[in-house]
């Protein structure tokens, strides 16, 4: 595959078999990481109440949460259609609870979610290797990955799959459609294709352990091409392995394509700026942790072992750059160290800290806002690129050779300009 072909695999809002983008990942997330919250053994509900919303809440009766357990006693004793799954109701009522604060960021997640979100971090998980989305309900096959039981398989891009194990897929979730696909290394799964005008047809695939490169890494007219898919807990090692082949290769510039990148590890994305900008220039971004705050707080770059600070730069974004991506483009902007081409980022501006459950569920939980080392808030504003130019046909994944923010990237990095079109 050529240059292009693999920067614009990346490039598409695409969800993983088995490591489901989730909705708050998806749209890009700054994480801290996993914190254990003791949650068992504790007896504190009945003592914690939540103040009225009246505008005289002197007159208002108390709202405690002791008035979870009367609601789940009457469903209990008086409910007449069927029985109830007190571990549903327990989880719509922390759902409800998060989503009334009217912040898409903090969320609850079940264990399935939680334990997806993790792989995806994580750089392997356990399925067939493909990319899907779901145009029109249909979850279609966008491409196998290269040497994966799918492709070994013969499943192919633009494969819609209608059953899962003879269970239709059809008005599911891309979370529930996904979770039937995935499963143990070593266990099978029977999926029914449907293929442009051909009569359905199954196929059996076993499930094994695929390993999900965090960065990949290209040679184009003596441009080092560097794709960066998510900030996980391979990402920087993967980084300085792919320098240090461009630096080996003689590339005369870099183009660093965070396009579609939703985010991960804050740590992460400091380091990767620790790698491109000298630590004496300034702090990686800042932190808003007290709303009513102006006195926000720095936070340095982390430098490793391997650097880059003088080959000729630029950053490719879009409007799925998010969050830790954000922060690595922003920072590389407010340094100069690199020219930012694309369109306007995401605009995802906080962080979120983990806390993982007895149960393997968890709450994300948004504390604080970031700023970048100007201290420019991203939050609902995004990064302004230097160049900007659009991506007319992203939905198109069969027209690889057509990313025109690449050949621009390269095209400026190889004249020190753009051409006047």
């Amino acid at each position: 595959m050529n240059a292009t072909g693999l920067a614009l695999r990346v490039v598409g809002i695409f969800i993983l078999v088995a490591v489901v983008g989730l909705g708050s990942f998806g749209a890009g997330v700054a994480l801290e990481r996993y914190v254990v919250s003791p949650a068992s053994g504790t007896d504190a509900t009945a003592e914690r109440t939540i103040s009225s919303l009246e505008s005289d809440a002197s007159d208002a009766p108390e709202v405690t949460f002791e008035m979870l357990d009367e609601v789940v006693e009457l469903l209990e004793n008086e409910y007449y259609y069927g029985d109830l799954d007190q571990r549903e109701l327990v989880y719509n009522a922390l759902e409800g609870m998060v989503n009334g604060l009217d912040d898409r960021y903090t969320v609850f997640m079940r264990p399935t979610e939680t334990r997806m979100s993790r792989q995806r971090l994580s750089g392997e998980y356990e399925g067939i290797g493909v990319w899907v989305d779901q145009p029109d309900g249909q979850l279609t096959i966008i491409s196998p990955m290269r040497e994966s039981p799918a492709e070994d398989a013969g499943l192919q891009p633009g494969d819609v799959i209608t059953e899962v194990d003879g269970v239709s897929v059809d008005g599911m979730t891309m979370e529930d459609a996904v979770g039937r696909v995935r499963g143990p290394e070593g266990t099978s799964v029977n999926l029914t294709i449907e293929r442009d005008d051909e009569d359905p047809f199954q196929v059996t695939v076993e499930r094994a352990r695929i390993e999900l490169p965090a960065v990949m890494f290209e040679m184009v007219d003596d441009i080092a091409l560097l794709t960066v898919t998510v900030f996980g807990d391979n990402t920087v090692d993967e980084l300085d392995q792919a320098i240090e082949d461009a630096q080996e290769a003689g590339a005369e510039g870099i183009v660093l394509d965070l396009r579609s990148n939703g985010g991960g590890w804050v740590t992460s994305a400091r380091e990767m700026i620790g790698r491109f900008v000298d630590e004496d220039a300034g702090p990686a971004l800042f932190e808003q942790r007290d709303v009513d705050s102006d006195d926000p707080t720095s936070i340095p770059m982390m430098p490793g072992d391997v650097s880059e600070f003088d080959l000729p730069m630029v950053v490719l974004v879009n409007e799925s750059t998010a969050s830790s991506a954000e922060i690595v483009s922003g920072a590389l902007q407010d340094y100069e160290r690199a020219t930012i081409i694309g369109t306007v980022t995401a605009g995802k501006g906080s962080i979120q800290r983990i806390h993982t459950l007895d149960d393997g569920s968890s709450v994300q939980v948004t504390i604080a806002e970031w700023l970048t080392p100007d201290q420019n808030a991203i939050q609902g504003n995004g990064i302004t690129p230097d160049i900007e130019v659009e991506l007319e046909d992203l939905e198109d994944q069969d027209d690889f050779d057509e990313d025109v923010q690449l050949e621009r990237a390269i095209e400026y990095l190889l004249n020190g300009e753009l051409d006047d079109e």
